[in-house]
């Protein structure tokens, strides 16, 4: 395995400790599964005994119905406002007319379905019980049954994400495995990785993260060449049941008993956040940097974000250029505060950062002279970024 090249540093403020997530009105008290957004005001989530619920106006209304034979679903996907797939118990489920009506889709595989994922509206990928793989390069109209080599045959694969056609991860209960052609091979990640993988992201900077088993959560900054590890991330080692990126740094987990973390920095380091409920959330979905939703168990659903306060798009970092100490003023309401600096060449720089009344100063007196990028990032999806220049 490759040393870990760069190493990234942040500073985390935290403003105030008002709620910002939600609770909606659901209108199902059946579990809740997995949750898809199309844009920050219509979306589904699918859950037990076949049920769905879709809102059209950002979770104001939410309608139920049964399209799915009473069976569970645990994974919903949309490859575009119209084209969307789900998964589960009974198989596969398209929908070509965003989500009024779904058929089933034949697939000759029989096992349990747990997560799914459509590059584009033709190329997807289905991971199940018993290290399952399924893909289809024809909107489902005709999928490949594989099953991954394992030690453990009876493992489930309980996640997968695709960058391409080709760059592709799985993950469940043995690590995560890649492939590189498509799925036509799968290698073994890194013998860091946990266990167990409930959930993974990618960001659309090579970042991505990975989490499950008694809140371990491992994080990479280059498409998995190399991963990092540091334990638990949640109280008392309780489960992650869900991430998603909310922009390319930003990253939301939740998990059992209500609980939700929040990184600004692409899973380096992790802060919780009151979610206003304590059912388990099973998923997380963020349609963009702002507007964002989870869902859990009982039919919880909670949202954060349509409308805040937040950073200023129009603040000042002085003095600029700088040959020791620069200053960002913060114009923040109830936000975490996160502060990255790269060079020239996208590597991350650690920092000196210290908090000065409604400001944050940073020391780069011992930079070389050149020219750097501050990346200003806050749990809203906020992401603001802002050359320097160092004398």
């Amino acid at each position: 395995m490759k040393n870990f090249l760069f190493s990234i540093s942040a500073a985390l403020l935290h403003l105030s400790s008002f709620a910002q997530w939600t609770e909606q009105t659901s209108n199902t008290n059946f579990n809740l599964n997995d949750v898809f957004f199309t844009s920050d005001s219509v979306g589904m989530a699918v859950g037990d005994n076949g049920r769905l619920v879709k809102t059209v106006d950002g979770g104001t209304n939410w309608v139920e119905s049964n399209p799915f034979s009473g069976c569970n679903s645990y994974a919903i996907h949309f490859a575009t406002a119209d084209s969307g797939w789900v998964a589960g118990t009974c198989g596969i489920y398209f929908t070509s007319n965003g989500g009024l009506n779904w058929t089933l889709q034949t697939s000759g595989n029989g096992k349990v379905l747990n997560d799914i994922f459509f590059y584009n509206s033709l190329e997807g990928w289905v991971v199940g019980n018993e290290m399952t793989i399924l893909s289809t390069i024809d909107g489902g109209t005709n999928w490949s049954i594989d099953t991954l080599t394992s030690s453990v045959p009876g493992n489930p694969l309980l996640a997968v994400y695709f960058r391409d056609e080709h760059n592709g991860w799985i993950g469940g209960g043995e690590k995560l495995h890649f492939t590189t052609d498509g799925g036509l091979n799968w290698i073994p990640g890194s013998s860091l990785l946990i266990d167990w993988i409930y959930s993974m992201d990618f960001g659309d900077n090579y970042a991505g993260v990975a989490a499950g088993m008694a809140g371990s959560s491992t994080y990479t900054f280059d498409w998995g060449s190399n991963w990092n590890f540091d334990g638990s991330i949640t109280a008392n080692y309780k489960p992650i049941y869900g991430v998603d990126f909310s922009s390319p740094d930003s990253v939301y987990s939740v998990g059992k008993d209500g609980l939700i973390y929040f990184s600004n920095n692409s899973g380096t380091s992790w802060t919780p956040q009151t979610s206003g409920v304590t059912t388990n959330l099973n998923a997380v979905n963020f349609p963009s940097s702002n507007v964002g939703y989870a869902v859990g168990d009982a039919g919880t659903i909670i949202k954060r974000g349509g409308s805040y306060s937040g950073l200023s798009e129009d603040y000042t970092v002085y003095p600029n250029p700088a040959t020791d100490l620069v200053n960002i003023p913060l114009h923040t309401i109830g936000e975490d505060v996160g502060i990255a600096l790269q060079n020239s060449m996208g590597t991350h720089i650690p920092m000196d950062i210290k908090s000065n009344g409604d400001n944050l100063e940073i020391n780069i007196e011992t930079l070389p002279t050149g020219v750097y990028i501050l990346k200003i990032t806050t749990d809203q999806g906020t992401k603001i970024s802002r050359r320097l220049l160092k004398l």
